[in-house]
């Protein structure tokens, strides 16, 4: 599994310069391809098939986590960038907590786990679609300029 984290990355890096957007689809579908043939393969009882698949699962959420982490710093203008990256990065690791807990939220709402997973990626596809593209794009310093508001932003004056 550690050859799909070193190789996800390289992939992250390559396909980045396509465009973040589309980079991010991609991984994401790819690991919601791979977790939709885990889930089936269970069914199956084919274990190597399904190794395989959740190698590919594995691949795509490293690359998609990889990708994502460079557009987070993209999107919010300079003013809240270490904030809203602050928050971003927050709610990541309380995710991973979560993680772990798959198992039993499955069990509860007597669904597989992968398809909780699968439930989940099926969301951020959606949620991907609507994120801007970031790629040879001019970092906003203001939100004002996001908004397209830059006559009301004046410079200070330090005289």
């Amino acid at each position: 599994m550690g050859v799909c984290e070193c190789l996800s990355c390289v992939a992250a890096i390559f396909m980045m310069e396509k465009g973040r957007k589309k980079s991010l689809v991609l991984f994401t579908v790819i690991a919601t391809i791979a977790c939709f043939g885990s889930s089936v393969s269970l069914w199956w009882e084919a274990g190597e098939i399904q190794l395989g698949f959740l190698g590919f699962l594995r691949f795509g959420l490293s690359a998609g986590f990889c990708t994502l982490f460079t557009m987070t710093s993209e999107l919010f203008p300079t003013v809240i960038r270490s904030v809203a990256f602050g928050a971003c990065s927050t709610v990541s690791r309380v995710s991973s907590m979560l993680a772990p807990f798959m198992v039993e939220i499955g069990l509860m709402l007597k669904l597989d786990p992968l398809v909780v997973v699968l439930f989940l990626l099926c969301l951020i596809v959606t949620i991907s679609f609507k994120i801007p593209e970031t790629l040879n794009r001019d970092l906003p310093d203001y939100i004002e300029e996001e908004k397209g508001d830059m006559e009301e932003v004046k410079p200070y004056n330090l005289s």
